[in-house]
């Protein structure tokens, strides 16, 4: 007898425990890593057509295609909304879901911020379903945790670029020196941030086409 139970916990139990150490040790290293990871979503640039008047370049998406939005202010400020899930979310692996919301310029100075000029852009994409604007969310508390907004906001400097992250729970923004072209002998080097983005996977596409169809056909 004693020896089946010794049999049983090296070649039973003991592995079995080692094996659940070892998921246990890389399902934290994954929740931290997903977590923590940084995701772009945006990239911006300034152009200056007047004392605090600008045009902002925004990419987002793919990064392929950019909109030009007048901007009044020595600020932009980028808004997003966001969904966030409880414990049987998170555990099925669903990630914070997020949806550029509003860009804007905004003034540094209290007082100018009230009484001078301002401009906000719709940023929301034109889709059939919106899962943000969704009734289902009511009826959704035992997987939905919270919906709400976050913004970042900066001072504009025309020889910066701004990259625009979603993090787990909320955006952050980075800035980095725009890159002139450099003459080097007779060749001239220009530095490219960033390539525009790879062919949208299949899934992607499907629901893009979906989208497209259900705006065409359905919405009335």
């Amino acid at each position: 007898m004693t020896g089946r139970l010794v049999r049983f916990l090296i070649f039973g139990v003991i592995p079995l425990l080692v094996i659940l150490l070892v998921l246990l040790g890389f399902s934290s290293y994954w929740t931290y890593s997903r977590f923590n990871t940084e995701v772009p979503v945006a990239e911006l640039k300034f152009s200056r057509f007047g004392e605090d008047v600008y045009i902002a370049e925004l990419r987002s998406g793919d990064f392929c295609f950019p909109e030009e939005f007048p901007l009044y202010g020595d600020q932009w400020q980028l808004d997003a909304a966001f969904l966030k899930w409880k414990g049987p979310g998170v555990m099925l692996g669903l990630e914070s879901v997020y949806r550029l919301d509003r860009l804007s310029g905004r003034y540094a100075d209290i007082r100018e911020q009230n009484s001078r000029q301002r401009l906000s852009h719709d940023l929301r994409p034109e889709a059939w379903f919106d899962l943000f604007e969704s009734r289902l969310l009511q009826y959704g508390d035992w997987l939905l945790d919270t919906q709400y907004g976050s913004s970042v906001f900066m001072n504009i400097d025309i020889r910066q670029r701004y990259i625009v992250y979603k993090t787990e729970d909320a955006l952050i923004v980075k800035q980095q020196p725009l890159q002139d072209g450099r003459q080097d002998g007779n060749m001239l080097t220009i530095e490219i941030s960033r390539a525009c983005g790879n062919e949208p996977d299949r899934l992607s596409q499907a629901t893009a086409l979906i989208n497209r169809l259900a705006l065409r056909y359905l919405s009335w």
